[in-house]
């Protein structure tokens, strides 16, 4: 990989190497990745749960808050027609990650209060 990092323009050898030992990359670095190998971004995926019940997920997310649905929607025509910068998705998964996870924190000292 270290060498094939060399052809794919914007990507150095340590990414190579980091993409080949299965560490986080960017994923812009991915996208470029998938396009020398002419792969779709999809298959770079993991996604451990069927497609079923993500959308479910999803669907129940959405029903809390409407709102969520629009962005949702938005997110992914802009995806398909590539006119987003990766960097904002990123930010905003990492972002949402990090209020979720303040939230359970919260939630586990408030609970632990009570007993």
């Amino acid at each position: 990989m270290c060498e094939t990092a060399k052809l794919i323009h914007g990507t150095s050898h340590f990414t190579g190497a980091r993409v080949s030992q299965g560490e986080t990359v960017e994923v812009d670095t991915l996208i470029r990745i998938c396009d020398f190998l002419r792969v779709p971004f999809e298959e770079m995926l993991e996604i451990e749960e069927r497609p079923r019940e993500l959308i479910m997920k999803i669907r129940k997310l959405v029903s809390f808050e409407p709102e969520l649905g629009e962005v949702l929607k938005k997110s992914a025509d802009r995806i398909i027609y590539n006119s987003v910068n990766m960097k904002i998705l990123t930010e905003v998964s990492t972002f949402t990650a990090f209020r979720l996870e303040h939230q359970k924190n919260k939630d586990s000292k408030k609970h632990s209060k009570i007993y």
